[in-house]
């Protein structure tokens, strides 16, 4: 495994959104790479469980995340 983009912190918790949103997570993976996204639930009694997220189609410098909370 390698680290691919910046790790990116989103907050306030518990935050709502009225409509989705869509994150931009740049990367440089050339397309030789399998990605996979990663996310904690801060919330969670272990804190260092990483989850897999389905990971939309990235483009050639980007990953685009649809969120409606945070």
């Amino acid at each position: 495994e390698s680290l691919l983009s910046p790790i990116v912190e989103c907050g306030p918790q518990g935050f709502d959104f009225k409509i989705p949103v869509e994150l931009r997570i740049p990367h440089n993976a050339t397309s030789a790479y399998n990605l996979a996204l990663k996310a904690i639930d801060i919330d969670s009694p272990s804190k260092n469980d990483w989850l897999d997220v389905k990971l939309p189609k990235p483009t050639s410098n980007h990953i685009l995340v649809k969120l409606d909370h945070f």
